[in-house]
């Protein structure tokens, strides 16, 4: 009987702690040649960019900017990041795929690709 009410406890808890949202922060590091005018990230399975996640008006090449995902994205990890680099936001580079649960750093080229270093 203590076993069974135990799993029943270890399968409540999981079902409930797997629903929950978590808020997601990490560095990015612009190394794509381009001073960035917005830089927007999303659920890889969101088509909507959302708001733009610069604090300030330009990300400069060269620099690294810490980035503060919000709960309500969801439970997901892997995101898209978009930035764009010029001012009429027409222009810009797509980053696919990124497992933002892991990542501590993400470093952006101007080809699309990306390097990574990993939470210890």
């Amino acid at each position: 009987m203590k076993k069974k009410i135990l799993v029943l406890f270890v399968m409540i808890l999981f079902t409930v702690s797997s629903g929950f949202s978590q808020a997601l922060t990490f560095n990015i590091v612009n190394n794509t040649g381009y001073d960035l005018y917005g830089l927007y990230v999303s659920p890889a399975e969101d088509s909507n960019w959302g708001d733009d996640l610069l604090t300030d008006e330009m990300f400069f090449n060269g620099n690294e900017v810490t980035v503060d995902i919000r709960e309500d994205y969801g439970k997901t990890c892997m995101f898209d990041i978009r930035v764009t680099i010029d001012a009429s936001e027409v222009d810009d580079i797509v980053f696919t795929q990124a497992d933002l649960c892991r990542i501590h750093t993400i470093t952006l080229n101007d080809d699309g690709t990306y390097e990574v270093t990993f939470e210890e």
